[in-house]
C-alpha cells in the first residue's frame, strides 16, 4: 500500500545511480542511493519503478527517514505524487554577455523595468526566501499564459535591451540563480512568459539554472545545458 507523498516543497530528479532531491523550503539538496529507492516504490505513490531482479527486503524503514528528514509525508494537503521532470532543449539563443543583432540604443522604459526588476527580485529573495519566490513566479507565468497581451513582443528585441543593461547592476558571473530570475521578471514586465529550469550533474556535483522560453534556452549554450538533469521547471 503506497502510504507516502512527496512534500510539496520537494522536487526530484533520477541521475541513474539514485535520486536527488531538492528542498525548496531550506534550499538544500539530498540523495537518496538506488538501494533505498527500490523499497520504497512499494510505499510511495509515483515513485519510479524499479527494473533490478532482485529487491532487498521491502520494509517503511527507510520512508520514515524520510519523513523525519521533511521530504516524504502522509498528509494530502502537504504532498503529491512523485512526477518526474521533463524538458526539451531545443534550440539556443545567444547566452547572456553577448550582444544580439538588433537597436544597439538603450530606451528609458527598458532601463526602468529591468530596474524594478532587479529590486522585486533582491528583495524577495532577502524578505521572503527560495521558496516564495518560485511558488510566486509560477502564479505570474500562469496568468500570463491566460491573459496574453494583444501586441505582440518581439523576444530578441527584450532579450537585447536585456543584455545591455545589465553590466550596469550587476555580473552574471556565479550568479546564474539569480540573473535568471532577473530576466524572467524583465520578460514577465514585457508580457512574455519564461521558465526557470534547474539541472544537476553528479559527477562532480552541480546545479545549475538556465531560462526557457518554450524549447530555447535564452541563458546558456545548448552544450552547457543538455547534459544536466532538469530537478525544477516553473
Amino acid at each position: 500500500m503506497q502510504d507516502y507523498l512527496l512534500r510539496n516543497n520537494i522536487f526530484w530528479c533520477d541521475v541513474g545511480d539514485g535520486l536527488i532531491f531538492l528542498d525548496l523550503h531550506s534550499e538544500r539538496y539530498f540523495s537518496l542511493p538506488r538501494a533505498d529507492c527500490i523499497s520504497l516504490s512499494k510505499f510511495v505513490k509515483g515513485w519510479p519503478a524499479c527494473s533490478e531482479a532482485t529487491l532487498a527486503a521491502v520494509n517503511s524503514q527507510v520512508a520514515e527517514s524520510l519523513v523525519k528528514r521533511g521530504l516524504l509525508t502522509q498528509d494530502l494537503q502537504l504532498g503529491k505524487p512523485m512526477e518526474e521532470v521533463r524538458v526539451k532543449v531545443l534550440d539556443a539563443i545567444e547566452p547572456a554577455g553577448r550582444t544580439l543583432e538588433g537597436e544597439s540604443r538603450i530606451r528609458f522604459q527598458h532601463a526602468v523595468r529591468f530596474a524594478m526588476s532587479y529590486c522585486m527580485v533582491s528583495a524577495r529573495m532577502r524578505v521572503l526566501g527560495f521558496e516564495s519566490v518560485i511558488l510566486g513566479l509560477k502564479r505570474r507565468n500562469t496568468y500570463l499564459a491566460n491573459n496574453r497581451y494583444s501586441d505582440p513582443v518581439n523576444l530578441k528585441s527584450v532579450l537585447n535591451a536585456f543584455q545591455r543593461i545589465r553590466p550596469l547592476f550587476y555580473t552574471a558571473r556565479d550568479r546564474c540563480l539569480v540573473d535568471c530570475l532577473v530576466l524572467i521578471e524583465f520578460l514577465q514586465r514585457s508580457g512574455i512568459t519564461a521558465n526557470l529550469v534547474i539541472g544537476v550533474e553528479v559527477r562532480p556535483f552541480t546545479a545549475h539554472a538556465w531560462v526557457q522560453h518554450e524549447g530555447t534556452v535564452l541563458t546558456d549554450w545548448r552544450a552547457n545545458v543538455q547534459d544536466l538533469t532538469p530537478i525544477l521547471v516553473v
